[in-house]
C-alpha cells in the first residue's frame, strides 16, 4: 500500500511539472489555480473548539493563522449539511449546516475570516446523493408534478424509479433494482 502512494505522488509531480512546462502560454485562470496550495478539511475531525470530540466551524476558524503560516491559500472543505452519515455526504437538507458543525451563523463567520485572510474557500456538494430524508427527493418521489421533479433524474414518467447508486438502510426503495441492471 505505501508503495502505491509512492506511486501516485510521484506520478501527481510528473503530471504537475508537465502541466507547468507547457509553450508558456497560460490561461490566467489556470494559472491561478496552478499557484494554489489547497487543504483539505475533514471538519468532523480536524478541531474541536468545543470540547464535544467533533471538529467544528468555530475550531476551523481559530486555526485560520496556523493554515495560512503553513502557506495554504485555499480551503476545501467536506460537506458540511446535515446528514445521517459520519462524512457528511447523502445530505438531508442543503439549507441547513450541521448541528454538530456549529450554525448557519458560525458558517458565515468562517468565511468572512478566511477571505480576511486572503484564502479562498470551496465547499464539496454533492447534490447528486440526495435520498429519503431530502425534500428533493421525498417530495418528487412517486410525484411527477412535484418542483423538485427534475433535482432527480427518474427513468419513469411516474417517478417510481430514480437513477440512483445508493439506497439507504430502511429506505422503501431498498429491494428496488431497476439502477442494477
Amino acid at each position: 500500500m505505501k508503495n502505491y502512494f509512492i506511486f501516485l505522488f510521484a506520478v501527481s509531480i510528473l503530471f504537475n511539472q508537465s502541466c507547468s512546462s507547457d509553450s508558456g502560454k497560460k490561461n490566467n485562470e489556470d494559472s491561478d489555480w496552478n499557484s494554489e496550495i489547497i487543504y483539505h478539511v475533514f471538519q468532523r475531525s480536524f478541531y474541536d473548539s468545543n470540547g464535544d470530540r467533533n471538529g467544528d466551524l468555530n475550531g476551523l476558524t481559530q486555526k485560520l493563522d496556523y493554515l495560512k503560516e503553513l502557506g495554504v491559500t485555499t480551503i476545501l472543505c467536506t460537506p458540511l449539511y446535515e446528514s445521517d452519515f459520519y462524512h457528511n455526504y447523502f445530505a438531508k437538507n442543503y439549507d441547513k449546516i450541521d448541528p454538530k458543525y456549529g450554525t448557519m451563523e458560525d458558517y458565515l463567520a468562517m468565511i468572512k475570516a478566511v477571505h480576511r485572510n486572503g484564502m479562498k474557500f470551496i465547499m464539496d456538494m454533492e447534490t447528486q446523493y440526495a435520498q429519503n430524508g431530502n425534500k428533493w427527493f421525498d417530495d418528487s418521489y412517486k410525484n411527477p408534478r412535484s418542483t423538485y421533479s427534475e433535482f432527480i433524474h427518474y427513468s419513469d414518467s411516474l417517478n417510481q424509479h430514480p437513477d440512483q447508486f445508493y439506497v439507504p438502510s430502511g429506505s422503501d426503495l431498498v429491494f428496488f433494482r431497476g439502477w442494477l441492471c
